[in-house]
């Protein structure tokens, strides 16, 4: 009865939009064959459910006792909330627009236009500034929320922090490139300040603000140990006490994949009984595009419930992560980033009849965010251990990295980062890339023009 009710519906949704000029008979048909696959799945959702109570993935509530606010002159997340509330309310609720910082920030990317529009950004942000960085001078950071609060407000906040990293990373960059490298070193300390108080947490979420943190502060401690010459050996301890930043392990990976997994589950259950309300709907569901897809369709086919099919799909890849991370515990990250890349890759081998927007986050993004700041971590220390050779009289491979072997992060066997000399003369530190083979420090794209070079490659020289 479920699944011809759910499909005469489709059938009249799409006479109308046939009907009304807004869609076509092949729109209507994706819809019908989008619906009858999520269906198919829906209709075992007790069986899924239940395997993952046998799992122990549904929490129980939490203590209400337990969410006692708490403010001390040493906790920082007093300030990161009164952070929260100034940039939300210059931005009509939101947070700003951020992706100027996301492209200055990228070498690559960076333009004279976004470098300007980003200046324009740190100009009003002075004060902000100087609220980040009391905040990041506090000792320790425990966000509570009373017991009536809403779930997304602590969202909010860790969104908050990610944002402030950006902006305190652009900050260095900038001042990098003024060659006021003092105060970029602070800003840098700043970034990795605001992680570790975001990791506090000990969710997915933190966890994405510290390796975001990480991975931004050690690229530009990467550039800057190429690029700043005689001025190098003044400014190594403050580098090399950035660079000692603790990494995030793959216990802490899998103690923050874990009970995120449990939360989901728990919120499917909630949001599968709430009433469908399209304003509130377009608020919630931007915390994740993988359900606004299936929120557009039952919109699309004048529903008034959320898509079981959704919650099967959700309940069925949450599994198989809390299966992979407890079964076999991961002893590195790469052995973390692997086992939940290779579980995502044959869930959706699995479900290719589902839109691939339906699906759900991919846990795996995580780890892979811990290895490219690992890489560029090694990437700085390799540099530093360069320079030091030659200002040495002793005579040294050019193609060769002194010192003991720096591990690449990304290799499978543990090998070295390795040095190559191009026919130019060029020197090129790099890894052997998420493809976990080694092409000699090629630049050619594994998936065509927009897919990621076969090895992570890294220019020596100095501009």
């Amino acid at each position: 009865m479920l699944i011809w009710r759910k499909a005469g519906a489709v059938v009249l949704a799409s006479s109308v939009f046939a009907g009304l000029g807004w869609g076509s008979l092949s729109v209507g048909q994706e819809m019908i064959e989008q619906s009858e696959s999520l269906v198919r799945v829906a209709v075992l959702l007790p069986e899924r459910r239940e395997t993952a109570r046998q799992l122990g993935l549904y929490p129980a509530r939490p203590d209400a006792a337990a969410l006692t606010p708490v403010a001390d002159v040493q906790n920082a997340a007093v300030l990161y909330e009164v952070l929260d509330a100034q940039i939300r309310a210059e931005n009509d609720g939101d947070l700003p627009p951020a992706g100027e910082l996301v492209a200055f920030l990228n070498f690559n990317r960076r333009t004279d236009e976004n470098r300007a529009a980003v200046r324009k950004l740190l100009e009003r942000s002075e004060d902000l500034l100087r609220g980040v960085r009391e905040a990041a001078s506090r000792p320790r950071c425990r966000f509570t929320l009373p017991a009536d609060a809403e779930a997304s407000a602590d969202d909010n906040l860790v969104w908050t922090q990610g944002y402030l990293v950006r902006l305190v990373l652009a900050d260095a960059v900038y001042a990098l490139e003024d060659g006021r490298v003092e105060p970029a070193l602070r800003s840098l300390d700043v970034a990795l300040r605001i992680g570790r108080h975001a990791a506090e947490r000990g969710d997915y979420d933190g966890l994405s603000c510290r390796a975001a943190a990480q991975g931004g502060a050690f690229a530009a401690l990467a550039e800057l140990t190429r690029t700043a010459g005689d001025r190098l050996p003044g400014l190594r301890p403050g580098i090399e006490g950035l660079l000692s930043d603790t990494p995030v392990g793959a216990d802490a990976l899998r103690r923050a994949v874990v009970p995120t997994v449990r939360d989901t589950l728990d919120g499917l259950e909630q949001w599968r009984d709430k009433p469908f309300d399209i304003l509130e709907g377009e608020f919630l569901l931007d915390y994740d595009p993988a359900w606004r897809a299936l929120y557009e369709l039952d919109r699309r086919l004048t529903r008034r419930e959320w898509t079981d099919g959704m919650e099967s799909l959700a309940l069925d890849y949450f599994c198989a992560a809390y299966t992979v991370l407890e079964t076999s515990p991961p002893s590195s990250v790469r052995d973390a980033w692997t086992a939940l890349r290779d579980m995502d890759r044959a869930f959706r081998e699995d479900h290719r009849d589902i839109p691939r927007r339906a699906l759900p986050l991919r846990y795996a993004s995580l780890p892979q965010a811990v290895l490219f700041a690992e890489t560029r971590r090694a990437v700085a220390r390799a540099t530093l251990r360069l320079y030091d050779a030659s200002e040495s009289d002793a005579t040294t491979d050019a193609s060769v990295i002194p010192g003991e072997p720096i591990p690449d992060p990304f290799s499978p066997s543990g090998d070295a980062l390795q040095l190559v000399v191009t026919p130019r003369g060029r020197r090129l530190l790099y890894s052997v890339g998420t493809n976990g083979t080694d092409e000699g420090g090629s630049l050619r794209r594994m998936n065509g023009s927009r897919g990621p070079t076969e090895d992570l490659v890294f220019r020596l020289d100095a501009p």
